[in-house]
């Protein structure tokens, strides 16, 4: 098991190699890639669940990007990346982080991408582009506890400040 999540729901989830198990309290239901069906996992290399402040379920795997599951299909539909530097990102996404601001932060194999609340698709910001990020695996993120968020990479720490309109900004 590589991570595990409560829905909005009660549901607990568990994110394995081989694809991730829904338990309601009684069944287990197991979700697996099958390129023969749509709306299914991308991948079954599960890396981590999300479950937002506003009850949606987000799903971070290797290979496969970011996929949001639809409770009222029992399916999932994936999150694109956008922008030319993000096309290179979706492939292995590490670890998902919702901000104050109902932000979706996905760490990912080079770097940063950001999906803003209301928005469809992972984006890139002009800070990551200007930082040497985006050539970093990005493996974990959080705020601890404090108005930055705290980016762990194969590299070192990054740590970035998102102010009141939506601007991010390195700190040095």
């Amino acid at each position: 098991i590589t991570t595990i999540a409560q829905d909005s729901r009660g549901q607990l989830w568990f994110g394995t190699w081989v694809g991730l198990y829904r338990y309601d309290g009684f069944n287990a239901k197991l979700y697996k890639s099958n390129i023969h069906k749509e709306n299914t996992l991308t991948s079954n290399k599960i890396t981590h669940i999300l479950s937002t402040k506003i009850g949606d379920l987000y799903i971070a795997t290797l290979r496969g990007g970011v996929l949001k599951y639809r409770f009222e299909y029992d399916d999932f539909v994936p999150v694109p990346f956008e922008g030319n530097t993000l096309n290179s990102l979706k492939n292995n996404v590490w670890h998902l982080y919702e901000d104050k601001y109902e932000n979706i932060w996905a760490a990912t194999e080079k770097g940063l991408g950001i999906l803003r609340k209301g928005k469809s698709a992972f984006e890139n910001d002009d800070a990551f582009l200007k930082s040497k990020i985006n050539s970093k695996r990005a493996q974990f993120i959080t705020n601890a506890s404090s108005d930055y968020l705290w980016v762990g990479t194969d590299d070192g720490v990054y740590v970035y400040f998102t102010d009141k309109q939506g601007s991010i900004h390195e700190m040095s």
